[in-house]
């Protein structure tokens, strides 16, 4: 007999009760919470520019929904920063119509995990595919790395379908966000060669992955399939983590077979470096 609404919010209560407190004892520290994105946050609120943190590299606007997290104490912050993601990505994943076995396979990810356990904020990118694009746009130059791809199939998508002038009114609020962004901060994203030479966690295949992405852009752009663009991204960047990986696995949502085969190959070079 299906669960009444009443019965099933009421076993959501419970296990949220049952797992917060694991959370909160367990959650590992969370490597780019601590050392990049808390502090770079905390900067902004001491009117100092996110930059001050050397290994802060996103873009300057991404520290604003973090501010709630940085002022918490650091465990709860942490926490809470964790279950955002978590349900960020699910709803990615949800208005991408992914079935609960998609879904699982996408959250059990190396790249979904391995954000969350970082305290990393790829899902802020990877939310831009759901929204508007002059909303998503925004979101996706947080981390270009991400959301790239999705960035040129709309310019092009929208050119050809709806002129020039409506490139002009979609682009503009990123546009806008970029320039002021550029009289505070510089040219903050030139820091982004930097990200590439410090990194010792790299997974790019550039340049060799350069044909890859142009495929997969090319081919989204005859299809109509914002999501095969969003795929091509990492694909364009020289920097992409383990985590960036998951712009490409919202492709496969559709297909969980396939989408298993993927997480499968993401989980292999995770568990040879825990056993080397």
């Amino acid at each position: 007999m299906p669960l009444s609404r009443n019965a099933k919010l009421l076993l959501f209560v419970v296990m949220c009760l049952i797992t917060l407190p694991l959370l909160l004892s367990y959650l590992p520290v969370g490597r780019d919470w601590q050392n990049t994105y808390r502090p770079a946050t905390l900067a902004v609120l001491e009117g100092k520019s996110p930059y001050t943190v050397k290994v802060y590299y996103a873009a300057p606007w991404a520290v604003i929904p973090l501010i709630p997290f940085a002022l918490m104490p650091y465990e709860i912050g942490r926490l809470g920063l964790f279950i955002v993601g978590l349900a960020a990505f699910g709803y990615v994943a949800y208005k991408l119509g992914a079935k609960p076995p998609a879904m699982i396979i996408f959250l059990l990810s190396a790249a979904v995990i391995g954000c969350l356990n970082n305290g990393n904020i790829e899902w802020m990118p990877l939310l831009g595919i759901v929204l508007p694009p002059q909303f998503g746009l925004i979101l996706l130059a947080v981390k270009p790395q991400v959301g790239v791809g999705l960035g040129i199939y709309w310019l092009i998508m929208i050119w050809r379908e709806e002129g020039f002038k409506k490139v002009v009114l979609v682009f503009a609020p990123v546009t806008i966000l970029l320039l002021i962004s550029f009289a505070l901060y510089g040219f903050w994203f030139m820091r982004f060669g930097q990200t590439v030479a410090r990194s010792v966690d790299n997974q790019s295949l550039f340049p060799y992955g350069l044909f890859i992405g142009a495929v997969l852009l090319i081919r989204s752009i005859k299809q109509k399939n914002n999501k095969m663009a969003m795929a091509s991204g990492p694909f364009f960047s020289p920097y992409v983590l383990q985590f960036t990986w998951s712009a490409c696995l919202v492709y496969l949502l559709d297909n969980p077979v396939e989408l298993l085969a993927a997480v499968i190959c993401l989980w292999i070079p995770v568990i040879l470096r825990v056993l080397a």
